[in-house]
């Protein structure tokens, strides 16, 4: 891999939150994920959550990038194919260190 770009994805108490939320909604299958540094890509993304869960479980992500392109606006959005992958995955993911291949 190239230079590495990390920083935390989110803080215990808002993944927590978070679970909780989804728990009572098994049929949500769309997570948001926050706190993602400025230089990552929808790319870039898909190549962390390969780490954590089959690229065959989603089917979207979506990064959201600041209008002048200057770099991602701090969230991204992943669409799973079942609610399940998307309830299983929230844990592995919280506190996690998002490193990915974007140089600086």
């Amino acid at each position: 891999r190239e230079a590495r770009v990390c920083g935390p994805l989110t803080t215990g108490s808002e993944m927590s939150s978070t679970i909780a939320r989804a728990a009572c909604d098994e049929t949500r299958t769309t997570l948001m994920i926050r706190g993602l540094p400025r230089k990552v890509t929808a790319e870039d993304l898909v190549e962390e959550l390969k780490f954590y869960v089959s690229p065959a479980s989603f089917d979207f992500v979506y990064v959201p990038w600041d209008r002048l392109g200057a770099g991602s606006i701090g969230y991204a959005f992943v669409n799973f194919l079942d609610s399940r992958d998307a309830l299983d995955t929230m844990p592995l993911m919280n506190g996690e260190t998002l490193c990915t291949s974007s140089s600086d």
